[in-house]
């Protein structure tokens, strides 16, 4: 029994048949998934048993805590993209009191040029996303539904995959002699790193909650078999009963 959830097998779920049903096939793909990566890779699920200094549940609660500071931090960024590229555009001229300068901002071809504003503006949705599947992931965990942690695991491994890609491209383009591109590249691979392991602790307590399911599942199954064998066991069997039955049945006929 994972540790971080030890005891949720005690109490059975009361939930709809519906919910059931979509859960017994999460599970049952879950346990596909499972097989499918140890027998190629020898790797197991859940991948970490706990999240450092703690267990994946309470890991979970801070990986969802980090996605939502990093969720504010991309729209941020990526407006801002947006924003400067727009105002440094080549050919414009601006008049007035600015608070810093914009040779930082690229000024070349105008197709990477777009490209950048396009991945600011791609960068501030995934934000948001962050943001949205974060606070069901914490409804997630508060409740132990683990379809609720879906949602984040997915949005986090493209959006994670989608920046790793992007930060690359923009140190190539970008002059890398601005103070301000060299600390976006370093804050994006610090990042991309956390990422990483804020997924694999959230993912290995998915698949925790999944087996605790299991558990429930087949415990419930035992509970029904019995309350059936005891009602079959509970009715009148003795030659009596059999004759009076028998009785009935000639005088109806």
């Amino acid at each position: 029994m994972p540790r971080s959830i030890a005891g949720s097998v005690s109490a059975l779920s009361t939930t709809s048949r519906m919910s059931r049903t979509s859960r017994a096939s999460t599970v049952r793909s879950v346990a596909s998934l499972t097989h499918t990566l140890h027998s190629k890779t020898g790797l197991n699920i859940p991948i970490l048993p706990d999240a450092f200094v703690t267990n994946v549940q309470r890991g979970s609660v801070i990986a969802a805590t980090y996605s939502i500071i990093q969720g504010l931090f991309s729209i941020v960024t990526g407006l801002f993209d947006i924003y400067t590229l727009a105002l440094a555009a080549p050919g414009s001229s601006h008049y007035g009191f600015y608070l810093f300068s914009y040779d930082f901002v690229y000024a070349g071809n105008p197709h990477v040029r777009n490209s950048l504003m396009l991945f600011g503006g791609i960068t501030a949705l995934g934000g948001l996303g962050l943001i949205i599947t974060s606070v069901l992931l914490l409804q997630g965990l508060r409740k132990e539904i683990e379809m609720r942690l879906e949602p984040w695991i997915w949005i986090m491994a493209i959006f994670t995959a989608y920046r790793s890609l992007v930060i690359i491209y923009a140190s190539v383009v970008n002059d890398m002699v601005f103070a301000y591109h060299i600390l976006m590249c370093l804050l994006w691979i610090l990042f991309i790193l956390g990422n990483v392991y804020a997924w694999l602790v959230v993912h290995s307590f998915y698949h925790e909650l999944c087996e605790v399911t299991r558990l429930e599942d087949v415990a419930r199954v035992k509970i029904e078999t019995m309350s059936t064998s005891r009602g079959l066991s509970s009715c009148p069997t003795t030659p009596g009963a059999q004759s009076v039955r028998s009785t009935q049945m000639d005088y109806k006929v």
